[in-house]
């Protein structure tokens, strides 16, 4: 599959290894910054299944953020958000390493899959919700 972006032609593997190079030192940073801070991490992730309602799960992420006072990576997957709208407590990416990130994080928010489902548990992880669930629960 071809990708055009920016004028130019990248193939799946090679977009996805930009955002990659891109987004790990970022994320790096936040978590590193969240020890620093002694904040607890949450992981949110939507995997393979797109959001209908993007907007809604940005929302989602910054709510649980406010309200457990604890920093948020949402793990975009395929669904498109707009990073530029998220607070300094909530860090997007498309993708991320789950063996590496995961015993970083208190609790995994996630869609359910058979990988990320494993993870979480042989972890030990506090909570782990499938995301559909989550998306009906209103945090006010």
């Amino acid at each position: 599959m071809v990708i055009e972006k920016d004028e130019e032609y990248y193939n799946e593997e090679e977009k996805e290894e930009a955002q990659r190079s891109e987004e790990l030192p970022r994320l790096e940073k936040f978590l590193d910054e969240a020890e620093i801070q002694n904040k607890p991490v949450v992981y949110m992730g939507f995997g393979s299944m797109p959001a209908p309602d993007p907007q809604k799960l940005v929302d989602l992420a910054i709510q649980v953020a406010k309200k457990v006072d604890k920093r948020v990576v949402l793990c975009a997957g395929w669904t498109v958000i707009d990073k530029k709208s998220l607070p300094t407590n909530v860090c997007m990416v498309t993708w991320a390493p789950h063996q590496t990130l995961f015993p970083r994080c208190e609790c995994v928010v996630h869609h359910g899959g058979a990988g990320t489902t494993g993870l979480s548990l042989s972890l030990s992880l506090s909570l782990s919700l499938s995301l559909s669930l989550s998306l009906s629960l209103s945090l006010v």
